[in-house]
Protein backbone atom coordinates (compact mmCIF):
# COMPACT_ATOMS: atom_id res chain seq x y z
CA UNK A 1 0.00 0.00 0.00
CA UNK A 2 1.39 3.40 -0.96
CA UNK A 3 2.20 6.03 1.59
CA UNK A 4 -0.51 8.37 0.25
CA UNK A 5 -3.14 5.63 0.54
CA UNK A 6 -2.02 4.86 4.09
CA UNK A 7 -2.18 8.54 5.00
CA UNK A 8 -5.68 8.87 3.52
CA UNK A 9 -6.87 5.77 5.39
CA UNK A 10 -5.42 7.09 8.65
CA UNK A 11 -7.16 10.41 8.06
CA UNK A 12 -10.49 8.67 7.48
CA UNK A 13 -10.18 6.59 10.68
CA UNK A 14 -9.13 9.67 12.65
CA UNK A 15 -12.10 11.67 11.32
CA UNK A 16 -14.52 8.84 12.13
CA UNK A 17 -13.18 8.57 15.68
CA UNK A 18 -13.40 12.33 16.15
CA UNK A 19 -16.97 12.37 14.82
CA UNK A 20 -18.04 9.57 17.16
CA UNK A 21 -16.65 11.43 20.16
CA UNK A 22 -18.28 14.65 19.03
CA UNK A 23 -21.67 12.98 18.57
CA UNK A 24 -21.39 11.55 22.09
CA UNK A 25 -20.58 14.97 23.52
CA UNK A 26 -23.46 16.60 21.64
CA UNK A 27 -25.88 13.90 22.81
CA UNK A 28 -24.72 14.45 26.39
CA UNK A 29 -25.13 18.22 25.99
CA UNK A 30 -28.70 17.78 24.72
CA UNK A 31 -29.54 15.40 27.58
CA UNK A 32 -28.09 17.70 30.25
CA UNK A 33 -29.64 20.90 28.88
CA UNK A 34 -33.08 19.46 28.23
CA UNK A 35 -32.96 17.55 31.52
CA UNK A 36 -32.12 20.77 33.38
CA UNK A 37 -35.04 22.60 31.77
CA UNK A 38 -37.36 19.62 32.28
CA UNK A 39 -36.61 19.34 36.01
CA UNK A 40 -37.46 22.99 36.72
CA UNK A 41 -40.47 22.90 34.40
CA UNK A 42 -41.82 19.79 36.15
CA UNK A 43 -41.20 21.27 39.61
CA UNK A 44 -43.01 24.51 38.80
CA UNK A 45 -45.68 23.16 36.46
CA UNK A 46 -48.55 23.65 38.92
CA UNK A 47 -47.34 27.20 39.59
CA UNK A 48 -46.86 28.13 35.93
CA UNK A 49 -50.40 26.93 35.11
CA UNK A 50 -51.91 29.37 37.62
CA UNK A 51 -53.28 32.74 36.54
CA UNK A 52 -51.44 35.93 37.49
CA UNK A 53 -54.01 36.61 40.22
CA UNK A 54 -53.62 33.16 41.83
CA UNK A 55 -49.83 32.89 41.70
CA UNK A 56 -49.14 35.03 44.81
CA UNK A 57 -51.12 32.50 46.88
CA UNK A 58 -49.01 29.56 45.72
CA UNK A 59 -46.40 28.25 48.19
CA UNK A 60 -43.88 28.27 45.30
CA UNK A 61 -44.44 31.91 44.41
CA UNK A 62 -41.56 33.27 46.51
CA UNK A 63 -39.15 30.81 44.88
CA UNK A 64 -40.24 30.82 41.25
CA UNK A 65 -41.21 34.44 40.64
CA UNK A 66 -38.64 36.35 38.52
CA UNK A 67 -37.26 38.13 41.60
CA UNK A 68 -37.26 34.97 43.75
CA UNK A 69 -34.16 32.87 44.52
CA UNK A 70 -34.75 30.30 41.77
CA UNK A 71 -36.02 32.91 39.31
CA UNK A 72 -32.98 35.15 39.75
CA UNK A 73 -30.51 32.28 39.44
CA UNK A 74 -32.25 31.06 36.30
CA UNK A 75 -31.95 34.57 34.86
CA UNK A 76 -28.22 34.73 35.65
CA UNK A 77 -27.69 31.27 34.18
CA UNK A 78 -29.58 32.28 31.03
CA UNK A 79 -27.37 35.34 30.59
CA UNK A 80 -24.23 33.21 31.00
CA UNK A 81 -25.56 30.87 28.33
CA UNK A 82 -25.98 33.82 25.97
CA UNK A 83 -22.36 34.81 26.56
CA UNK A 84 -21.33 31.27 25.56
CA UNK A 85 -23.59 31.47 22.49
CA UNK A 86 -21.72 34.55 21.28
CA UNK A 87 -18.40 32.70 21.40
CA UNK A 88 -19.33 31.11 18.07
CA UNK A 89 -19.48 34.35 16.03
CA UNK A 90 -16.57 35.73 18.09
CA UNK A 91 -14.26 32.90 17.01
CA UNK A 92 -14.51 34.11 13.41
CA UNK A 93 -12.83 37.37 14.45
CA UNK A 94 -10.48 36.10 17.15
CA UNK A 95 -7.60 34.19 15.61
CA UNK A 96 -6.69 32.12 18.67
CA UNK A 97 -10.27 31.04 19.27
CA UNK A 98 -10.74 30.29 15.56
CA UNK A 99 -7.95 27.71 15.72
CA UNK A 100 -9.64 25.81 18.54
CA UNK A 101 -11.68 22.89 17.30
CA UNK A 102 -13.87 22.42 14.25
CA UNK A 103 -16.35 25.05 13.02
CA UNK A 104 -19.10 22.48 12.58
CA UNK A 105 -18.56 21.16 16.11
CA UNK A 106 -18.76 24.68 17.48
CA UNK A 107 -21.97 25.21 15.52
CA UNK A 108 -23.54 22.09 17.03
CA UNK A 109 -22.88 23.34 20.59
CA UNK A 110 -24.07 26.78 19.50
CA UNK A 111 -27.39 25.20 18.48
CA UNK A 112 -27.73 23.37 21.81
CA UNK A 113 -27.12 26.55 23.80
CA UNK A 114 -29.35 28.58 21.48
CA UNK A 115 -32.18 26.13 22.09
CA UNK A 116 -31.79 25.86 25.86
CA UNK A 117 -31.21 29.56 26.62
CA UNK A 118 -34.71 30.80 25.60
CA UNK A 119 -36.27 28.00 27.64
CA UNK A 120 -34.22 28.98 30.70
CA UNK A 121 -35.21 32.63 30.23
CA UNK A 122 -38.86 31.55 29.92
CA UNK A 123 -38.55 29.75 33.27
CA UNK A 124 -36.89 32.82 34.76
CA UNK A 125 -39.81 35.02 33.65
CA UNK A 126 -42.28 32.37 34.92
CA UNK A 127 -43.76 32.35 31.42
CA UNK A 128 -44.97 35.94 31.55
CA UNK A 129 -44.26 37.50 28.15
CA UNK A 130 -45.95 40.89 28.35
CA UNK A 131 -44.45 44.29 27.50
CA UNK A 132 -40.94 44.93 26.20
CA UNK A 133 -39.55 41.82 27.91
CA UNK A 134 -42.12 39.68 26.09
CA UNK A 135 -41.23 41.27 22.78
CA UNK A 136 -37.55 40.57 23.42
CA UNK A 137 -38.36 36.94 24.22
CA UNK A 138 -40.27 36.38 20.97
CA UNK A 139 -37.47 38.02 18.99
CA UNK A 140 -35.05 35.66 20.73
CA UNK A 141 -37.29 32.72 19.84
CA UNK A 142 -37.36 33.81 16.18
CA UNK A 143 -33.55 33.99 16.18
CA UNK A 144 -33.43 30.46 17.64
CA UNK A 145 -35.74 29.18 14.88
CA UNK A 146 -33.55 30.85 12.24
CA UNK A 147 -30.56 29.12 13.82
CA UNK A 148 -32.15 25.72 13.24
CA UNK A 149 -32.71 26.65 9.60
CA UNK A 150 -29.11 27.83 9.29
CA UNK A 151 -27.80 24.60 10.80
CA UNK A 152 -29.92 22.59 8.37
CA UNK A 153 -28.66 24.58 5.37
CA UNK A 154 -25.06 24.24 6.59
CA UNK A 155 -25.46 20.45 6.70
CA UNK A 156 -26.62 20.45 3.07
CA UNK A 157 -23.31 21.79 1.73
CA UNK A 158 -21.39 18.87 0.14
CA UNK A 159 -17.90 18.55 1.58
CA UNK A 160 -14.77 16.50 1.04
CA UNK A 161 -13.05 14.41 3.71
CA UNK A 162 -11.07 17.43 4.90
CA UNK A 163 -14.34 19.42 5.31
CA UNK A 164 -13.62 21.65 2.29
CA UNK A 165 -16.71 22.69 0.35
CA UNK A 166 -17.07 21.02 -3.05
CA UNK A 167 -17.47 23.00 -6.26
CA UNK A 168 -20.45 22.52 -8.58
CA UNK A 169 -18.24 20.60 -11.02
CA UNK A 170 -16.98 18.27 -8.27
CA UNK A 171 -20.57 17.60 -7.17
CA UNK A 172 -21.64 16.79 -10.75
CA UNK A 173 -18.63 14.49 -11.23
CA UNK A 174 -19.42 12.71 -7.96
CA UNK A 175 -23.04 12.19 -9.03
CA UNK A 176 -21.96 10.67 -12.35
CA UNK A 177 -19.52 8.37 -10.55
CA UNK A 178 -22.16 7.25 -8.04
CA UNK A 179 -24.60 6.42 -10.82
CA UNK A 180 -21.97 4.39 -12.67
CA UNK A 181 -20.77 2.59 -9.53
CA UNK A 182 -24.32 1.51 -8.72
CA UNK A 183 -24.49 -0.46 -11.97
CA UNK A 184 -20.84 -1.47 -11.95
CA UNK A 185 -21.23 -3.14 -8.54
CA UNK A 186 -24.50 -4.82 -9.57
CA UNK A 187 -26.62 -3.03 -6.98
CA UNK A 188 -29.83 -4.22 -8.64
CA UNK A 189 -32.47 -2.17 -6.93
CA UNK A 190 -34.46 -1.23 -10.02
CA UNK A 191 -35.49 2.15 -11.31
CA UNK A 192 -36.09 3.38 -7.78
CA UNK A 193 -32.41 4.34 -7.75
CA UNK A 194 -33.33 7.03 -10.28
CA UNK A 195 -35.93 8.33 -7.81
CA UNK A 196 -33.20 8.78 -5.20
CA UNK A 197 -31.27 10.96 -7.66
CA UNK A 198 -34.38 12.87 -8.74
CA UNK A 199 -33.44 16.42 -7.72
CA UNK A 200 -34.61 19.76 -9.10
CA UNK A 201 -32.61 21.09 -12.03
CA UNK A 202 -30.57 24.32 -11.63
CA UNK A 203 -33.15 26.10 -13.80
CA UNK A 204 -35.99 24.99 -11.51
CA UNK A 205 -34.06 26.12 -8.43
CA UNK A 206 -33.35 29.53 -9.99
CA UNK A 207 -37.10 30.09 -10.56
CA UNK A 208 -38.16 28.93 -7.10
CA UNK A 209 -38.70 31.45 -4.24
CA UNK A 210 -36.41 31.03 -1.24
CA UNK A 211 -39.06 29.74 1.19
CA UNK A 212 -40.47 27.34 -1.40
CA UNK A 213 -36.96 26.03 -2.12
CA UNK A 214 -36.36 25.49 1.61
CA UNK A 215 -39.63 23.57 1.97
CA UNK A 216 -38.72 21.55 -1.12
CA UNK A 217 -35.35 20.60 0.39
CA UNK A 218 -36.97 19.51 3.65
CA UNK A 219 -39.59 17.47 1.77
CA UNK A 220 -36.91 15.67 -0.27
CA UNK A 221 -34.94 14.86 2.89
CA UNK A 222 -38.05 13.61 4.70
CA UNK A 223 -39.17 11.26 1.94
CA UNK A 224 -35.72 9.92 0.98
CA UNK A 225 -35.44 7.42 3.91
CA UNK A 226 -38.78 5.89 2.87
CA UNK A 227 -37.57 5.65 -0.75
CA UNK A 228 -34.40 3.89 0.41
CA UNK A 229 -36.43 1.49 2.57
CA UNK A 230 -38.73 0.63 -0.36
CA UNK A 231 -35.74 0.15 -2.67
CA UNK A 232 -34.03 -2.22 -0.22
CA UNK A 233 -37.10 -4.43 0.10
CA UNK A 234 -38.06 -4.43 -3.56
CA UNK A 235 -37.33 -7.43 -5.86
CA UNK A 236 -33.94 -7.16 -7.62
CA UNK A 237 -34.26 -5.66 -11.09
CA UNK A 238 -31.35 -5.06 -13.45
CA UNK A 239 -30.76 -1.33 -13.77
CA UNK A 240 -28.81 0.01 -16.75
CA UNK A 241 -27.14 3.35 -16.24
CA UNK A 242 -24.93 4.73 -18.98
CA UNK A 243 -22.23 7.16 -17.86
CA UNK A 244 -22.53 10.22 -20.10
CA UNK A 245 -18.78 10.49 -20.48
CA UNK A 246 -18.15 6.83 -21.37
CA UNK A 247 -21.01 5.64 -23.64
CA UNK A 248 -18.74 3.10 -25.36
CA UNK A 249 -18.42 1.15 -22.10
CA UNK A 250 -22.12 1.10 -21.36
CA UNK A 251 -23.58 -2.40 -20.86
CA UNK A 252 -27.07 -1.45 -22.06
CA UNK A 253 -28.66 -3.98 -24.48
CA UNK A 254 -28.60 -1.37 -27.26
CA UNK A 255 -24.81 -1.27 -27.14
CA UNK A 256 -24.48 -5.05 -27.54
CA UNK A 257 -22.37 -5.38 -24.37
Amino acid sequence: MSQSATTAQTMIFSNESSERKHRSRILLAWIVSMGFVGIFAAYGLDYYLLSSKDRPFSPKHMLLRPSGPIGVNLGVFGVLMFFLIYLYPLRKRWGWLGRQGNSRHWLDFHVVLGTAAPLVIALHSSFKFGGIAGMAFWIMTAVTASGFIGRYLYSQIPRSLNAAELTIKEIQDAEVQLRWNAEDKHEKIGTRLIDLFALPTPAQVARTPVMAALCWMIWLDLKRPFQVSVARHSPPVQLFLCPPRHPAHCRCPGNGL
